[in-house]
């Protein structure tokens, strides 16, 4: 009866993980802060080489690009979520 009872608990646990596929979302831009100092001088690089075109390009994945956009000058105007 116990035995039963775990083999059923382990097949509709087998069922359920067959049933899950895996869930990729696939985003068709990427938008990034551009800001002015040394800290961000890796974006620049990335924006200036187009890096991430580029490597998205060599994995495969369908047109994606960056978009660079400056903040307003007030800190208010910038969404908080």
């Amino acid at each position: 009866m116990r035995c039963g009872r775990l083999a059923r608990a382990i097949l509709a646990a087998t069922l359920a993980a067959a049933t899950i596929a895996p869930v990729a979302a696939q985003v068709p831009e990427i938008r990034l802060a551009r800001q002015y100092s040394m800290g961000y001088l890796q974006l620049k690089v990335m924006e200036h080489g187009r890096l991430i075109e580029k490597h998205a390009k060599a994995l495969g994945l369908a047109e994606v690009s960056g978009s660079w956009q400056s903040p307003a000058s007030t800190p208010c105007s910038i969404p908080t979520t």
